[in-house]
């Protein structure tokens, strides 16, 4: 069993942990952060972590230029699933209640990327991480105590080094050479908006052991009436003031104006953002160690009440149930024009009447996309997992004529082969390359696809002329040019096929069309449709035919699929028609798990199926 430390023996052991930050290879934690970094963030930190937490969400704002949002576990339980958002998760051990809910929604939700930051072993999580990128720091010999200390100075480190690079940290710990010895009964913690996750930091660990009263104010926010309870209140009170280029002067300002009898403390930063935030917080852990035990306390053990035991432990799933996401609550999301309660009714009906319609029918064919639908976006290069395969076996058993429709070529031939029975392979329609390519499962692929056309050609030296061009791969070939971002880079699929489509139409436009899914950007010639796995389906136009994606969407790779026939489904995102491209997720089901789902509702008759909906 690991032993745990004295307080003052985990701060002086931070110099050996940190040289294994250094060498700790950032590879796959940079691939998986990034991933998030080209859209808008939410950061959940857990106690301890909420530092990590606040300084994640500024390196994401600064580097990837998206807004961040830092949120509690509680928040973002409540937080409603229309939003579009990657998250991160910090949580030292990922074993309290509150990350574990926050980690279960995680893996059902619709929130992509999603990554878990810890520093327990990824091996011990693999079956609780469905679609949840797992980032490991490295491990410590002894069980932290009471107070997040190594780990919080872990993650900020890591941090660093996945958004800067190796280079960024330096050789030795940053330890401040500031006043970190004087008590006080209450605090005034002033701080630039850079240095915030300090201020966060130590007003998490005197406010958890009792110390001190403490209050968190940036220097303007506490110009506009804090001061009035700070001159109430001044024999009471230190103010430590935290400053750093280039607001060091905002700082002096502010505290030259204070009388004599207000008793205040300066935390200079000698080093630049964002090292500084370890140099102050190493300072807030050394003020702790001397008020601890200044207060005879020990700050890794100080003795939880027993009413403090059971809130810590207390079973929430049960007290905190998700927000509401329902069918209604995307489509709105998806209008985007608020919540009235006059579209709201609009969208209620119209998807009464679409649910009875879609009941009354029996389908003879079922088109599916495939990466993010069949098989999870972090797992496409998996085969589908075995209750996905073995519902389609039951379909293409029955009789019910099946439609894959993809960006993927050669790879997803491929590997349907491996798990369908040959005996089924003609009841199987592949749509390749975005529909460029169209054959039965028991047919070979056509010869001369990896040599891309001359308007093929010209597509991929416009794309590599663009800026982003040094952070992406581009492969070319006779009909469709995939863009993928490369797994280190901060850049946001959706705003690089705008820049792609714009560059379509530079000087002479390109007959060629531009669509985008979760994790690449595909150029096809305008008459290559995901549609035409339908009409493959159906050439008479007379068969019901049911489809399923995931990016139904506006610019969305499955857009034109899914608002072909009335009788659509998504299992993420969907349009604002009320008419077609409904989600019908209630419990944070989303991707394969959601599409598990519907399959339920498919019952095989007569060469068909039919849909009841919700499934037993």
């Amino acid at each position: 069993m690991a032993r745990r430390l004295s307080y003052s023996a985990e701060l002086a052991g931070l110099d050996t942990y940190y040289e294994q930050v250094l060498a700790w290879d950032a590879a796959d934690a940079r691939r998986a952060i990034l991933s998030v970094a080209g859209m808008p963030a939410v950061f959940v930190g857990t106690g301890g972590t909420m530092a990590a937490a606040r300084l994640a969400a500024q390196l994401h704002e600064r580097m990837g230029g998206q807004l961040a949002r830092v949120m509690t576990p509680l928040e973002f339980a409540r937080l409603s699933e229309t939003a579009r958002c990657g998250v991160v998760l910090f949580s030292a051990g990922l074993k309290h209640p509150d990350a574990l809910i926050t980690l279960e929604r995680l893996t059902t939700s619709r929130y992509r990327p999603a990554v878990a930051v810890t520093l327990r072993d990824p091996a011990e999580l693999d079956d609780m991480t469905e679609d949840v990128s797992l980032v490991g720091l490295p491990s410590l010999s002894f069980k932290e105590g009471f107070l997040a200390t190594t780990s919080v100075i872990s993650m900020m480190a890591c941090l660093i080094k996945v958004y800067l690079g190796d280079d960024a940290l330096p050789q030795d710990l940053p330890w401040p050479q500031v006043d970190t010895q004087f008590e006080a009964e209450r605090l005034m913690i002033l701080t630039t908006p850079d240095l915030a996750a300090v201020g966060t930091d130590l007003e998490t660990r005197l406010n958890e052991l009792g110390l001190a009263a403490v209050q968190v104010a940036d220097y303007r926010n506490f110009a506009h009436g804090r001061h009035v309870g700070l001159a109430r209140n001044s024999q009471q009170t230190t103010v430590i003031g935290l400053s750093a280029p280039p607001l060091d002067g905002l700082a002096d300002a502010t505290m030259n104006a204070f009388p004599e009898t207000i008793r205040s403390v300066r935390w200079p930063s000698k080093h630049e953002w964002p090292i500084n935030n370890i140099e102050l917080t190493l300072a807030s852990m050394q003020l702790v160690a001397f008020m601890s035990e200044t207060a005879g306390v020990e700050a890794s053990r100080p003795g939880a009440p027993e009413f403090g035991r059971r809130l810590y432990h207390l079973g929430i799933r049960r007290l905190v149930p998700p927000a509401q996401d329902g069918p209604i609550d995307r489509k709105l999301a998806a209008l985007a024009a608020g919540s009235s309660e006059k579209a709201r009714e609009m969208y209620r009906s119209a998807y009464s009447a679409w649910l009875a319609d879609l009941g009354s029918r029996t389908f003879k064919g079922l088109v599916l996309d495939y990466d993010g639908t069949i098989c999870s976006n972090n797992r496409r290069t998996e085969l589908p997992a075995p209750e996905i395969q073995n519902e389609l076996l039951r379909l293409l058993g029955g009789g019910v004529h099946v439609g894959v429709a993809s960006g993927r070529g050669k790879s997803l031939h491929r590997d349907m082969r491996a798990w369908v029975p040959k005996a089924l392979w003609g009841r199987l329609v592949l749509g390749l390359y975005n529909g460029g390519v169209l054959l039965r499962l028991d047919e070979d692929l056509p010869i001369g696809l990896a040599n891309p056309n001359e308007v093929m050609l010209e597509v991929e030296s416009r794309i590599r002329q663009l800026p982003l061009s040094d952070v992406i791969s581009v492969e070319a070939r006779s009909v469709q040019v995939t863009v993928i971002i490369n797994p280190d880079a901060s850049a946001r699929p959706g705003k690089l096929a705008e820049l792609i489509a714009d560059a379509m139409n530079t000087e002479s436009t390109l007959p060629v069309g531009v669509v985008s899914s979760g994790h690449s950007i595909d150029v096809v010639p305008l008459d290559s449709s995901k549609r035409s796995v339908i009409e493959r389906l159906d050439p008479s136009g007379r068969v019901d035919v049911l489809v399923v994606g995931d990016r139904g969407d506006h610019g969305g790779n499955d857009f034109e699929l899914l608002s072909a026939v009335p009788w659509s489904l998504t299992v993420d995102r969907c349009s604002a028609d009320p008419t077609r491209c409904w989600f019908l997720g209630y419990d944070g089901s989303s991707g394969p798990n959601l599409l598990a789902r519907y399959f339920q509702a498919f019952t095989v008759a007569d060469g068909g199926f039919v849909v009841k909906w919700p499934a037993r």
